[in-house]
Order: structure tokens, then C-alpha cells, then sequence
């Protein structure tokens, strides 16, 4: 690290680890900072919060958080909690904390509140954040220079103005998902969530210090929307891992999928599934890590031995992954829902699959962001319309060597060494936040 200047750093709401892509994002882009000036504040589970990316962390609880309307739910006895830990101590208490019954109960049932709720926007203001004595003591006590928040919601953006209105402090917004136009125009009142999620936006930015969207093309639309520079930085990739990549060796064909299984990759990985039916080849088998739980892939797997679901794999572990997979494939929605919501996102795992010297295959609508950057830089073997049918011959061609992957690797991996590497990206990130 050398004589460089690190500014301490407050991260509201999300914290750098190896659960979500947003928590991986920063973990990566957080990787050269000292762990004395990093900070937490979040209301998630402290277990989860542990990284040795960070020494200080503030948990929120309801002096903090606040579940608007429902009397019943605020019943909960959750109590802030304050936790500092020294780097070479951090092994033994996360040990400690690992059998710890999660503060899940809750979330729980926030998220069933909220799924009742979406269609007419009520979820959108159930919560509420608010800046505690304790908190802010804590705040003052550690000095940082930056607030960095993703935000996500009208109860996020609310808090970062009074955070930013009470405390001062530089305020940086991280935006990774085009949730902003995407999450109200899935209700039942699309015009009026719209017109309240963009007033409300447009108040944070003009708090706001530093801009950050997750990859060019949304920094391009936001710098154009919204009158204010927006940088751009998606999860960045350690090419070290890569260096001496001894790829497998057996007669089996693996198709390796990464991630989550939700509404923007169901569709996609029901559509694979069926390919893989209609082929009926045993030599190409699919492997499926997910922490996520999927009953229609359970059933749809259970008498299918091609098909399998894969434990969860830790992030410092995955390379391992791509050690032992054919192709890599990656599936977004081509719903109208999912179509708006990812299309001006950056999938984390993209990176380090271009890294990987394994061929991509991507499966996604040809306007959202990753297909147009896949496009212009040939680095993925690309189909942009929805068809199961076409997914077999494109599978089937690849298995048998009709289609040369050798140019996609190569572009893959240079661009990932040139554009995505952690070393360079995070030292722009640095210079970013040093302003």
C-alpha cells in the first residue's frame, strides 16, 4: 500500500463478503484497503457482515430500523450492537458466531409482507431508517470521510439525506441495478411510484459527492437522465488466480452455471435444462451452484443424474469451479419485468468468467447491457433470443467442436487482464473516492 492515501469509508446498508453479488462487489473492490478504515453499518445478520475486509462494524437494530404501519412487528427486541475486531482475531469470532441462530425471523417476515404489498407500492415505504444517538456517536467516534451507500429503495434514500444533512460527511452513491425505473413500474400505480422514486432520486444526487454506476452503459444514461458524471465500476477480477489455469481432463462435457436463481435466471436455466433433454447426450452434464433453492429445479432434476444442483461454493473457492467446467453459461430474463430490471446491469460474475479461459455461453435479450458489451467485444458465444431449440443446436455445435471458441477465450481473458483486473480497478476505485 505503500504511501498511498486511503480515505475511511462508511459503507450504509451493505458490507463487503462472499454472499451476493453486491457484497462480492465490494469485497473485490475493497481489497487493498486497510481494514481500520473500513466500516459497516447494516442491518443484516452480523455473521454474515464478517469479512477481514473491515475492523468496525455497527448493526442496526430498531432504534435504527423501523417497520412502518404493522405494530406487530415492532415487537422485535433486536438491539443495535457495536463490534470492532482485530484482523488476526477475526478467524475465531466468526467461528464463534457460526452456529449463532440467524436474525432471519424478521426479514422473513418483512419479505412476506412485501410480496403481498408490491403490486400497489406499499412495500416501498414500510421500512424506515433513522439516524439513532448511538449511531451517530459512533460515527463521530470513528471520523469517516466518506458515506458510501447503494441504496435501493425510498427508505434508503431518505437515509442518506439526513445522514448526509446531520453528519456533513461526503456522500457516494453506488448504483448496480437500474432499480430506480424498474421496481416502481412493476406496480399497479407505475406512474405515480415512477414520478416519487425519480423525485426522490433526483433530491439524493443532489446531496451526493461521487456518482458510481456498475457499468458504462448505466453511467451513460444516468450522466444523461439525471445532469450529474456518474463513473462506472463493476466487480473486478484477481488475474492471479488465472495465471496457471490447468484446465480438466475427462470425457465428460461440463456445463457449469454460478449464481443465483431467481426471476431475471429461472427462465434461462428451464430453457438449458430442456436443451439438455432434447439433446439427451450423458457425456454433457449440468452442474448448478447456487445458494439458492429452486423447487421447480428440484423437481425438474430429481430422476435427471445430467443435471445437478451443486452446493454453494465460497467465492475464494470458485476457481476451482471453472477448473473443472467445459462452458460457462449465463442466462437473463426475457420477460418484460426482467428485460427492464437488468438492462443496465453488469452480472458480478462476469469478470472473472472472462478470466477463466472457460467458453461463455450467454443467453439474454440483445438490449440489455452485458449482450451489447459481449457483442462489441466477442467474448461470449451469444443468443439474444429466447428459444430452447436454438440453445440445443448452439450446445450440440459447441460440444463437437463445429464452433471454435478459441478467439472468444483469447478475447475473454485480454479484456478481463486489461479492463477488469483488481489491481488496476481498484486503484481507480482509490482515485475515485479520494476526491
Amino acid at each position: 500500500m505503500g504511501d498511498k492515501y486511503f480515505p475511511k469509508v462508511l459503507i450504509v446498508g451493505h458490507y463487503p463478503g462472499d454472499f451476493s453479488g453486491v457484497s462480492i462487489t465490494l469485497y473485490n473492490l475493497f481489497s487493498q484497503w486497510p481494514p481500520e478504515k473500513l466500516f459497516v453499518a447494516s442491518c443484516d445478520p452480523i455473521n454474515k457482515m464478517l469479512s477481514k475486509r473491515v475492523s468496525h462494524y455497527y448493526h442496526f437494530g430498531h432504534n435504527e430500523s423501523k417497520i412502518r404501519f404493522f405494530g406487530y412487528f415492532n415487537r422485535s427486541k433486536n438491539v443495535s450492537q457495536i463490534l470492532s475486531l482485530e484482523a488476526d482475531k477475526l478467524g475465531e469470532k466468526l467461528n464463534s458466531i457460526s452456529n449463532e441462530p440467524k436474525l432471519s425471523t424478521k426479514a422473513k417476515c418483512h419479505n412476506f409482507i412485501k410480496s403481498l404489498l408490491q403490486k400497489t407500492g406499499i412495500s416501498f415505504i414500510l421500512r424506515k431508517y433513522c439516524v439513532s444517538p448511538d449511531f451517530l456517536k459512533w460515527i463521530q467516534n470513528f471520523k469517516p470521510d466518506i458515506i458510501l451507500s447503494m441504496l435501493g429503495d425510498l427508505s434508503t434514500m431518505d437515509f442518506a439525506i439526513e445522514l448526509k444533512n446531520i453528519t456533513g460527511i461526503k456522500l457516494a452513491v453506488y448504483i448496480l441495478d437500474d432499480w430506480v425505473h424498474a421496481n416502481p413500474a412493476n406496480t399497479l400505480f407505475p406512474k405515480i411510484w415512477c414520478s416519487i422514486f425519480n423525485q426522490k432520486f433526483e433530491k439524493v444526487l443532489k446531496y451526493s459527492d461521487i456518482d458510481i454506476a456498475i457499468c458504462k452503459k448505466m453511467a451513460y444514461e444516468y450522466s444523461y437522465i439525471y445532469k450529474k458524471n456518474f463513473l462506472y465500476f463493476h466487480n473486478p477480477v484477481d488475474i492471479n488466480l488465472f495465471k496457471h489455469f490447468n484446465h480438466k481432463d475427462n470425457d465428460k462435457f461440463i456445463i457449469s452455471y454460478l449464481g443465483k436463481i431467481n426471476r431475471e435466471t429461472i427462465e434461462g436455466l428451464k430453457d438449458l435444462v430442456f436443451a439438455l433433454n432434447l439433446l439427451g447426450n450423458p457425456n454433457i452434464l449440468l452442474y448448478l451452484y447456487s445458494g439458492t433453492e429452486s423447487n421447480y429445479l428440484n423437481k425438474l432434476v430429481t430422476n435427471n443424474k445430467n443435471i445437478q444442483i451443486k452446493k454453494y461454493v465460497q467465492h475464494s473457492n470458485i476457481h476451482l469451479v471453472y477448473l473443472n467446467s467445459d462452458l460457462l453459461f449465463l442466462p437473463l430474463g426475457f420477460t418484460k419485468k426482467s428485460r427492464r430490471y437488468t438492462r443496465l446491469s453488469m452480472p458480478t460474475k462476469i469478470s472473472e468468467y472472462m478470466a477463466s479461459m472457460v467458453p461463455i455461453l450467454l443467453y439474454a435479450p440483445p438490449e440489455v447491457a452485458l449482450t451489447e458489451y459481449a457483442s462489441s467485444d466477442n467474448f461470449a458465444i451469444i443468443l439474444s433470443e429466447k428459444s430452447p431449440f436454438k440453445l440445443k443446436s448452439i450446445i450440440a455445435d459447441i460440444y463437437n467442436g463445429k464452433i471454435n471458441t478459441d478467439l472468444i477465450k483469447k478475447n475473454a481473458y485480454t479484456l478481463a487482464q486489461e479492463k477488469h483486473n483488481l489491481e488496476f480497478i481498484c486503484e481507480s476505485f482509490r482515485n475515485a473516492l479520494s476526491v
